[in-house]
């Protein structure tokens, strides 16, 4: 079974993942925001969302 819990920012998601994971076996939490951030350090994936961020922002311009 999967759960996705979601909300608005600074609405208590993280902490109802991380409760449900401590309190009920076979329960694992993943912090996509944390994933996320992980996941813009790497060099490349920067440069493509710079690439891409900046292509976007002149065509609009």
């Amino acid at each position: 079974m999967y759960m996705t819990i979601t909300g608005k920012s600074g609405s208590g998601k993280s902490k109802i993942g991380k409760y449900l994971e401590e309190n009920y076996l076979n329960f694992l939490y993943l912090d996509i925001d944390q994933i996320g951030h992980l996941v813009l350090e790497e060099k490349k994936v920067k440069e493509e969302v710079s690439r891409t961020s900046y292509n976007q922002s002149y065509r609009n311009y």
